[in-house]
């Protein structure tokens, strides 16, 4: 999606819309992270629904995709992968009302950045950290309190220290922001020494 959506995920982004335009959904993982803003490829498209994978199943057939197993549909047409993600009860509303935001020419449904981060860090991995990060150097805009609250839930469920990795990633953040405003200076001042 580096220089605009790829058109084939876009494609395969179009064509979920209209298989699960009858449901509660959002684009959630890459596909999100960039709505929100850090225009990062992606090789797939990630959406989180409240409903039972198996009763969309039939929906996402209709809609031109085959069923790989588990969570995992394909787009025979364009070769992208379609994961389904069940996420939890608590965040149906922003199934039922997923922010709009428009990528390249269309609008697609997201989930809010508070949830994005909260997913981000329940995943742990190295790139889900990359990403909170890259939100963060592009002043992502979200409601503190409401990532602190699912923070603390995922910390009540066993994920030990996911507040201090968030805050850790936070800081992290504003010092490579810091660096690189440093760097641009430097270079200002060495540019201006030369003439």
């Amino acid at each position: 999606m580096a220089g605009g959506l790829e058109a084939l995920i876009g494609k395969t982004i179009r064509k979920v819309m209209n298989a699960l335009k009858s449901v509660d959904y959002a684009f959630i993982g890459g596909v999100a992270v960039y709505a929100h803003g850090y225009r990062r490829s992606t090789e797939d498209a990630d959406v989180g629904i409240c409903a039972p994978i198996r009763s969309l199943g039939a929906l996402m057939e209709r809609g031109g995709f085959r069923y790989k197993g588990g969570i995992r549909f394909l787009d025979p047409e364009t070769g992208v992968t379609v994961d389904l993600f069940r996420v939890p009860r608590k965040f149906l509303p922003f199934l039922q009302h997923p922010e709009s935001k428009i990528l390249d020419s269309f609008e697609v449904p997201v989930i809010p950045p508070e949830m994005l981060l909260a997913m981000k860090m329940r995943a742990g991995r190295g790139k889900d950290e990359a990403d909170v990060i890259e939100l963060h150097k592009r002043h992502l805009k979200y409601d503190a309190r409401r990532v602190s609250r699912w923070l603390a839930d995922l910390e009540a469920a066993g994920d030990k220290g996911v507040r201090k990795r968030f805050d850790a990633l936070k800081e992290r953040a504003k010092r490579e922001l810091r660096d690189q405003k440093r760097m641009e200076e430097e270079q200002l001042r060495d540019d201006g020494s030369e003439e």
